[in-house]
């Protein structure tokens, strides 16, 4: 089965039962039944703003090691690391036009064809929002060590 634009799987699941179409009088349609979470994941991937993140990441390690000349399988040894970590993240959305539908409640006071023009619901109305996080992390680990291994007869020590 070909695959066109617009008619994946993922797009098929979105929009199946309840049927919910994806454009009504030329906006996008909301498959939530309230205004206040209305969302169309498809259209607003695409047109509700862009997120960029850079992350730097850096491991180091080291380790020395001495083997004590007078006592054989005496050894000290010294392991180091340092790590950073830098992470810039912005995200700039804006709210979207849709039609949300509400159906007819029981006193019958919504008639009419039940949909209705609201903004999208993870903004305000008023529209844009802006997130911008930086985070920079430093780490720092020293483990000294000490260890013997020697033979003492029959007994490995």
């Amino acid at each position: 089965m070909k695959t066109k634009k617009g008619y994946n799987l993922f797009h098929l699941m979105l929009y199946s039962l309840p049927y919910v179409p994806q454009e009504y009088n030329g906006y996008p349609t909301s498959g939530y039944r309230q205004s206040g979470s209305a969302a169309n994941a498809v259209y607003g991937s695409a047109n509700s703003g862009f997120e960029k993140a850079r992350n730097v990441r850096l491991e180091t390690s080291a380790k020395i090691e001495y083997s004590f000349p007078f006592l054989k399988g005496l050894k000290a040894s010294m392991f180091a690391s340092w790590d950073y970590y830098d992470g810039d993240g912005k995200t700039f959305t804006y709210a979207y036009d849709l039609m949300a539908f509400t159906p007819a409640d029981k006193n019958n006071a919504n008639k009419g064809n039940g949909y209705s023009l609201v903004k999208s619901a993870n903004l305000s109305p008023e529209g844009n929002m802006y997130v911008g996080n930086n985070k920079r992390q430093k780490g720092n680990a020293l483990r000294p060590s000490i260890s013997y291994n020697n033979k003492i007869g029959f007994c490995m020590i």
